[in-house]
């Protein structure tokens, strides 16, 4: 007998409904994700089995055009929680504060990352320009005037802002190599880049994108030989 809180084609349309009508994140179980990776499995399952007993047959078409129509649900679903999540860091790095109270732990970590990319490309853009520096000394004082500042010193001048150091750049860890099993198209990763990954492609992506493809299918890392 089936878990209690298994999918269903069903469940997974309706829960995708809600959240295409619904202008904020929707409350799913901690667990969705785990409980769609395992329905989507036993989809392929069941599919490769009669496709392998008669690819024509009645069942492996039903079969076929049952993932098929269940994953163009999951990746909807998904998609309009990736883009409130999107949505949401924006509004985080520019001081606000959004709802966060649904958001699952793969979504958290995606939303950290963005969120925090988005504050470091924010102070490196505005803040930046307006470093300290020396001002330069005049090169001779006009009569009366108080005497020049000695070696070393700097005129007086309104005080500049204070900064946060420039952030560092990614460290290798934070990428990972992938061989690219569907076409993904065009996309701005993590790390701000657009990327253009199709089938067959191996490119190296922020780790959290990576891991999204790759739990999602699209993608299987690639261990560099030594």
């Amino acid at each position: 007998m089936a878990p209690v809180d298994a999918l269903s084609y069903e469940e997974l349309r309706r829960r995708q409904q809600l959240e295409r009508r619904s202008p904020r994140l929707t409350q799913l179980p901690s667990d969705f994700y785990r409980n769609l990776d395992l329905y989507l499995r036993g989809l392929l399952e069941d599919y490769l089995r009669e496709h392998g007993k008669d690819p024509t047959s009645a069942r492996a078409t039903l079969l076929g055009d049952e993932l098929a129509n269940t994953r163009r649900l999951a990746e909807d679903l998904y998609e309009q929680r990736e883009r409130k999540l999107l949505s949401a860091a924006l509004a985080a790095a520019r001081g606000g504060h959004p709802e966060l109270q649904h958001l699952l732990g793969p979504e958290r970590q995606l939303y950290d990352g963005l969120a925090s990319l988005l504050r470091e490309a924010r102070e490196r853009a505005l803040h930046a320009p307006f470093a300290a520096r020396e001002v330069p000394a005049a090169a001779a004082p006009a009569s009366g005037a108080p005497p020049p500042p000695t070696a070393g010193a700097t005129t007086a001048g309104p005080p500049l802002p204070q900064l946060a150091p420039a952030p560092e750049e990614a460290p290798v860890s934070a990428r990972v190599l992938v061989r690219v099993l569907e076409d993904v198209g065009a996309f701005t990763g993590t790390d701000l880049r657009e990327y253009h990954v199709l089938r067959e492609d191996v490119v190296s992506l922020p780790r959290m994108v990576a891991e999204t493809l790759i739990v999602r299918g699209k993608a299987v890392e690639v261990q560099p030989s030594l």
